[in-house]
């Protein structure tokens, strides 16, 4: 097993790629595409996977997890819940994207909130220029209550 080398299970779809190897043993990085978020640990043939968390979150270093903050504008919250709704059902095929879960304020309501799981920025990034993202924006631009407010997250603890 070399450096960058794609691992494959069983279908012959890609789960892992070689990261590096010492001591005949080799690390496996994240899935590709990245649907499981783990750290392997892979003898020569690959029978003896050992599984282990590449950090206490669980999440792998290029994880890149961002909130937003989508506020309603008084009356226009079906609205803007529908197409928010059309959006992560969209969102949630994208490549890269590992998780995207939409929820509404219990605390203010009318404002709907996504906490997201993105692969990479990159993936982010093209998420940010789909045509989903552009139509959204276009049809809640009547009904949003204020400016909607992306926080890409560092991790603390």
């Amino acid at each position: 097993m070399a450096e960058g080398e794609l691992v494959r299970d069983h279908d012959d779809d890609i789960r892992a790629r070689i990261v590096g190897s010492s001591s005949g043993m080799a690390r496996i990085g994240p899935c590709v595409p990245s649907h499981c978020h783990f750290a392997l640990t892979c003898g020569p043939d690959h029978a003896d996977l050992v599984w282990g968390a590449p950090d206490p979150r669980g999440t792998t270093m290029t994880e890149l997890h961002v909130v937003a903050t989508i506020p309603a504008k008084p009356g226009s919250e079906e609205t803007v819940r529908a197409l928010l709704t059309t959006l992560a059902a969209a969102t949630r095929e994208e490549e890269g994207c590992l998780a995207y879960d939409l929820f509404e304020s219990g605390a203010a309501p009318g404002t709907f909130v996504t906490l997201e799981r993105w692969r990479a920025q990159a993936d982010l990034d093209a998420h940010l220029t789909t045509p989903h993202i552009a139509e959204a924006m276009t049809a809640s631009a009547d009904h949003l209550g204020g400016d909607i407010a992306i926080h890409p997250l560092s991790p603390v603890a």
